[in-house]
This record gives structure tokens, C-alpha cells and sequence, in this order.
């Protein structure tokens, strides 16, 4: 392409660009507004309940009553029906600009929501006149082309370093999450087992029946744990953390139901809990260290993005 070609599609990509810029903001707008009307619809809601209560106060001192008979007699008719119109008045006030408020902010999403409308292929019109000039930029066997190539080169190896360690958070992040629920089913189970062991049979049903669910999680902690620790292996970092020992589901096969059973069931529940919390707390330990490790390739791919950002521009 020559430069005169180069200069054109340049143009285009900085209308593309400008497009794209407008795109971004309107949804910035749109999440804004929506946000300002979804609390604005609380907030009109409940001034309009505030109003409705302020009039009725003030029509019901309009009217005969013993109430305002009463008012009457001891001279106070007048300051209280004084007191509740500024009551009213300043109910109403509050009302109208709370309204107001919600109908701008209405009104602004709805412009945004026209914004995105008339710019909705303006993201993919950006994207492909970029690519475009990122390709006739790397054709042309210049200085720039060749910066331009070192720095594609350059911002792969960070991204797939800084993605490949952002994948073993997320599993252990996950594992984390597994491992917490197993963390609550266990305290309950250890209420279920302190009242089985004061002689509820409804505690003793609830025990045998949720010890099925804890059998379940507990799979679940096993296989997310696993997941986890291969592929932490692949980063450098080694973990090792089961919740191995007889399965609670089978405990019960184990023991007459007796205060003997009772305690003894207990007692493996507190065992289990401190395996859980050990372990929940190593493995809080290796999301950390991840998460230092994590900091230094972002930045790397942040600034290979910034130079390639810096050679694509015009």
C-alpha cells in the first residue's frame, strides 16, 4: 500500500476510533443512569409515600372531626393547621425533586440507550480498520515494522505468562470457594451433632440425612483441590492438602445411635474442622503468594501493550 492509501485508511481508522470512543461512553453513561433511576425509583417511592401521608394529615385537619374540635377548643386550631401545611408543602418539594431527578436520569439513559443503538458496529468497524492498519504498518520492511514486530513478539510472552498464572488463581480461587462452603457445612453439622447428642430424633434424622451433603461437597473440595495443585505445579509453586480419613457417610454404619456414638461423631467433626481450617489457610497462602507474583506480569504486559500502542499510532 502506498502512502498515499496508508493516509486514507489512517483517516478512516481515526473516524472508527472516535466512533468506537462515543460506543464506550455511552455504555459508561447507560450504567450510570440506569443506576441513578433504579435508586431514584426507590427514593420517589418512598417521598411519594411520605407526601400521601403529609396530605392526608393536612385534609384530615381541613375537616370536622373531634380532632380538630378539639384543636379548636384549646386554641390551637390555627399553629397546627399551620404546622402540618408547611408539613405538606415540604413533603411536596422533597417529591417533585426526587421526580425531577428520576425523569433526567430517565431521560439521559434513554439518550445513551440511542447512542449505543446508532453506534452498535462501531466497536467491530474499529477493531477490523486496526487490524487492517496493523497489517499494512508490518508489509512495509521499514524500522517501524520491524519495532512493531519485537513488540507483538513481546506482548505474547507477557500475555501468555500473566494469563497462564491468572488461570492457577482463578482455580485456586475457586478450590478457595469449595473449601469455604465445606467449611459452613461442617459448623452446622456440628450443631446438628450437639443437639443429636441431647436426644432430638429430629437432630438424628438431619444428621444422617445431611451427612449425605457433606459427602457430596466433600468430593468436590477433593477434586478442586487436585485441580488446583496441578496446576500450580506448572507455575513453581507445589501444594499438598487433602481431607483424606474415613468418609463421614459411612460413619454411622459404624456406631449405635447412643451418647457413646454421639460424642465420638462430635469429636471426627471438630477433627475434620481443623483439617479444614489448615487447610484453607495454606492454601490462602499460595493465593497470595500467586498474587504477588501476578503484580510484576501485568505490568510487563501492560507496558509491551503501551509500545505497540505507541508504534500503531499515526
Amino acid at each position: 500500500m502506498d502512502d498515499t492509501s496508508l493516509k486514507a485508511l489512517g483517516d478512516r481508522l481515526d473516524v472508527a476510533a472516535e466512533r468506537f470512543a462515543r460506543l464506550q461512553q455511552a455504555h459508561a453513561d447507560y450504567a450510570r443512569y440506569d443506576e441513578q433511576a433504579m435508586a431514584g425509583l426507590e427514593s420517589c417511592n418512598e417521598a411519594a409515600e411520605a407526601l400521601e401521608r403529609e396530605e392526608r394529615e393536612w385534609t384530615r385537619l381541613q375537616k370536622t372531626s373531634l380532632h380538630t374540635v378539639l384543636h379548636t377548643l384549646t386554641g390551637n386550631i390555627d399553629k397546627q393547621r399551620v404546622k402540618e401545611r408547611k408539613e405538606y408543602e415540604a413533603a411536596r418539594a422533597h417529591y417533585d425533586l426526587i421526580a425531577a431527578s428520576l425523569e433526567t436520569a430517565r431521560s439521559r439513559r434513554e439518550e445513551a440507550t440511542a447512542t449505543i443503538w446508532e453506534l452498535k458496529d462501531a466497536a467491530s468497524e474499529y477493531r477490523a480498520l486496526e487490524a487492517e492498519w496493523e497489517q499494512q504498518l508490518l508489509q512495509r520492511g521499514d524500522e517501524r515494522s520491524a519495532a512493531l514486530r519485537e513488540a507483538n513478539a513481546a506482548l505474547a510472552t507477557a500475555a501468555a505468562k500473566a494469563s497462564e498464572l491468572r488461570q492457577v488463581y482463578h482455580t485456586g480461587d475457586l478450590a478457595h470457594s469449595d473449601l469455604l462452603s465445606l467449611q459452613r457445612m461442617f459448623a452446622n453439622l456440628h450443631q446438628i451433632g450437639r443437639s443429636d447428642a441431647l436426644g432430638w430424633d429430629s437432630a438424628n434424622r438431619e444428621k444422617h440425612s445431611y451427612l449425605q451433603e457433606v459427602g457430596v461437597q466433600l468430593d468436590l473440595v477433593h477434586r478442586s483441590i487436585d485441580k488446583f495443585a496441578a496446576a500450580a505445579i506448572k507455575v513453581g509453586i507445589s501444594f499438598r492438602g487433602q481431607l483424606r480419613g474415613e468418609a463421614l457417610s459411612s460413619f454411622r454404619d459404624r456406631y449405635f445411635d447412643n451418647v457413646f456414638s454421639d460424642l465420638a461423631f462430635l469429636s471426627k467433626v471438630d477433627s475434620f474442622r481443623e483439617k479444614i481450617a489448615d487447610l484453607l489457610e495454606r492454601l490462602q497462602a499460595k493465593l497470595e503468594e500467586l498474587r504477588v507474583r501476578q503484580e510484576p506480569l501485568d505490568a510487563q504486559e501492560a507496558a509491551a501493550a503501551a509500545v505497540k500502542a505507541e508504534l500503531l499510532r499515526r
